[in-house]
Protein backbone atom coordinates (compact mmCIF):
# COMPACT_ATOMS: atom_id res chain seq x y z
CA UNK A 1 0.00 0.00 0.00
CA UNK A 2 1.46 3.33 -0.91
CA UNK A 3 0.85 6.79 0.51
CA UNK A 4 -0.71 7.76 -2.81
CA UNK A 5 -3.54 5.32 -2.16
CA UNK A 6 -4.36 7.12 1.11
CA UNK A 7 -5.97 3.99 2.49
CA UNK A 8 -7.68 4.47 5.82
CA UNK A 9 -8.85 1.65 8.04
CA UNK A 10 -11.27 1.92 10.94
CA UNK A 11 -11.07 -0.82 13.53
CA UNK A 12 -14.21 -1.67 15.48
CA UNK A 13 -15.03 -5.08 16.86
CA UNK A 14 -18.53 -6.54 17.06
CA UNK A 15 -18.82 -5.51 20.72
CA UNK A 16 -17.69 -1.97 19.89
CA UNK A 17 -14.23 -2.39 21.39
CA UNK A 18 -11.87 0.02 19.70
CA UNK A 19 -8.94 -0.09 22.13
CA UNK A 20 -6.80 -2.35 19.97
CA UNK A 21 -3.33 -0.98 20.44
CA UNK A 22 -1.55 -3.38 18.07
CA UNK A 23 -4.10 -3.03 15.29
CA UNK A 24 -4.01 0.75 15.75
CA UNK A 25 -0.22 0.67 15.63
CA UNK A 26 -0.35 -1.32 12.39
CA UNK A 27 -2.91 1.10 10.93
CA UNK A 28 -0.70 4.07 11.84
CA UNK A 29 2.35 2.32 10.38
CA UNK A 30 0.53 1.70 7.11
CA UNK A 31 -0.73 5.30 6.92
CA UNK A 32 2.72 6.78 7.59
CA UNK A 33 5.01 4.55 5.56
CA UNK A 34 6.70 6.06 2.57
CA UNK A 35 7.81 4.72 -0.73
CA UNK A 36 6.26 2.45 -3.27
CA UNK A 37 7.83 -0.79 -2.06
CA UNK A 38 5.65 -3.76 -1.18
CA UNK A 39 4.53 -3.96 2.43
CA UNK A 40 5.08 -7.17 4.41
CA UNK A 41 3.89 -7.63 7.99
CA UNK A 42 7.45 -8.30 9.18
CA UNK A 43 8.21 -4.64 8.40
CA UNK A 44 5.71 -3.56 11.06
CA UNK A 45 6.94 -6.20 13.51
CA UNK A 46 10.47 -4.79 13.15
CA UNK A 47 9.12 -1.36 14.16
CA UNK A 48 7.69 -2.58 17.49
CA UNK A 49 9.60 -2.06 20.71
CA UNK A 50 10.88 -5.16 22.50
CA UNK A 51 8.17 -4.71 25.15
CA UNK A 52 5.42 -4.37 22.54
CA UNK A 53 6.70 -7.43 20.67
CA UNK A 54 6.71 -9.45 23.91
CA UNK A 55 3.14 -8.32 24.61
CA UNK A 56 2.05 -9.38 21.11
CA UNK A 57 3.65 -12.80 21.59
CA UNK A 58 1.85 -13.14 24.95
CA UNK A 59 -1.48 -12.11 23.37
CA UNK A 60 -1.11 -14.73 20.63
CA UNK A 61 0.00 -17.38 23.15
CA UNK A 62 -3.04 -16.70 25.37
CA UNK A 63 -5.33 -17.01 22.36
CA UNK A 64 -3.73 -20.30 21.31
CA UNK A 65 -4.19 -21.57 24.88
CA UNK A 66 -7.93 -20.78 24.78
CA UNK A 67 -8.22 -17.22 26.13
CA UNK A 68 -9.89 -15.55 23.16
CA UNK A 69 -10.25 -12.09 24.71
CA UNK A 70 -7.58 -10.81 22.31
CA UNK A 71 -9.04 -12.55 19.25
CA UNK A 72 -10.64 -9.39 17.78
CA UNK A 73 -7.27 -7.63 17.81
CA UNK A 74 -5.41 -10.61 16.34
CA UNK A 75 -8.06 -10.88 13.64
CA UNK A 76 -7.74 -7.16 12.89
CA UNK A 77 -3.94 -7.51 12.59
CA UNK A 78 -4.40 -10.46 10.26
CA UNK A 79 -6.96 -8.77 8.01
CA UNK A 80 -5.04 -5.48 7.89
CA UNK A 81 -1.78 -7.31 7.24
CA UNK A 82 -3.17 -9.46 4.44
CA UNK A 83 -4.97 -6.50 2.84
CA UNK A 84 -1.82 -4.36 2.98
CA UNK A 85 0.38 -7.16 1.63
CA UNK A 86 -2.05 -7.53 -1.26
CA UNK A 87 -1.80 -3.82 -2.00
CA UNK A 88 -5.05 -2.92 -0.28
CA UNK A 89 -7.05 -4.22 -3.24
CA UNK A 90 -8.99 -6.89 -1.37
CA UNK A 91 -11.83 -5.45 0.65
CA UNK A 92 -13.56 -8.55 2.00
CA UNK A 93 -12.28 -11.70 3.63
CA UNK A 94 -14.05 -14.88 4.56
CA UNK A 95 -12.45 -16.42 7.61
CA UNK A 96 -13.84 -19.66 8.96
CA UNK A 97 -14.32 -19.88 12.73
CA UNK A 98 -11.93 -22.81 12.92
CA UNK A 99 -9.14 -20.64 11.58
CA UNK A 100 -9.01 -18.36 14.65
CA UNK A 101 -6.33 -20.55 16.24
CA UNK A 102 -4.41 -20.60 12.95
CA UNK A 103 -4.51 -16.79 12.79
CA UNK A 104 -3.24 -16.50 16.37
CA UNK A 105 -0.53 -19.04 15.68
CA UNK A 106 0.64 -17.32 12.50
CA UNK A 107 0.87 -13.93 14.18
CA UNK A 108 2.60 -15.51 17.18
CA UNK A 109 5.12 -17.36 15.02
CA UNK A 110 5.99 -14.22 13.05
CA UNK A 111 6.39 -12.25 16.29
CA UNK A 112 8.63 -14.98 17.79
CA UNK A 113 10.73 -15.04 14.61
CA UNK A 114 11.22 -11.27 14.93
CA UNK A 115 12.10 -11.61 18.63
CA UNK A 116 14.67 -14.34 17.91
CA UNK A 117 16.06 -12.30 14.98
CA UNK A 118 16.66 -9.41 17.38
CA UNK A 119 18.48 -11.77 19.72
CA UNK A 120 20.66 -12.86 16.77
CA UNK A 121 19.45 -16.46 17.09
CA UNK A 122 17.83 -16.43 13.66
CA UNK A 123 18.79 -14.90 10.37
CA UNK A 124 15.75 -13.84 8.36
CA UNK A 125 16.92 -13.29 4.77
CA UNK A 126 13.64 -11.68 3.67
CA UNK A 127 10.98 -9.69 5.51
CA UNK A 128 8.33 -12.07 6.85
CA UNK A 129 4.84 -12.22 5.36
CA UNK A 130 1.45 -13.10 6.84
CA UNK A 131 -0.18 -13.62 3.43
CA UNK A 132 2.60 -15.84 2.05
CA UNK A 133 3.19 -17.48 5.43
CA UNK A 134 4.40 -20.82 4.03
CA UNK A 135 7.10 -19.08 1.99
CA UNK A 136 8.85 -17.44 4.97
CA UNK A 137 12.44 -18.58 5.39
CA UNK A 138 14.66 -18.48 8.44
CA UNK A 139 18.16 -19.69 9.18
CA UNK A 140 19.19 -20.67 12.69
CA UNK A 141 22.46 -18.92 13.54
CA UNK A 142 25.34 -20.45 15.47
CA UNK A 143 24.16 -18.52 18.52
CA UNK A 144 20.67 -19.87 17.96
CA UNK A 145 21.97 -23.42 17.72
CA UNK A 146 23.38 -23.03 21.22
CA UNK A 147 19.99 -21.95 22.55
CA UNK A 148 17.56 -24.74 23.38
CA UNK A 149 14.50 -22.51 22.82
CA UNK A 150 15.26 -22.12 19.12
CA UNK A 151 15.88 -25.83 18.72
CA UNK A 152 12.68 -26.68 20.61
CA UNK A 153 10.52 -24.22 18.67
CA UNK A 154 11.85 -25.07 15.22
CA UNK A 155 13.35 -28.55 15.61
CA UNK A 156 16.52 -27.40 13.92
CA UNK A 157 19.84 -29.04 14.71
CA UNK A 158 21.95 -27.70 11.83
CA UNK A 159 22.52 -24.29 10.29
CA UNK A 160 20.30 -25.23 7.34
CA UNK A 161 17.30 -23.21 6.25
CA UNK A 162 13.98 -23.90 7.96
CA UNK A 163 10.66 -23.61 6.10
Amino acid sequence: MTNSQNAKFTIVSKNGRTNMSFASSLTDHLANRGGDCRFLLGEWLKSLTNAALASLIALADRSIEGDHSGAPELLAIYVLGVAAERGGATSQYSIKTGNAADISERIGVLAVIEDLRRQEMLDVPQTTSIDSFDQNRIVVTDKGLREADVINRFGQRTGAEVN
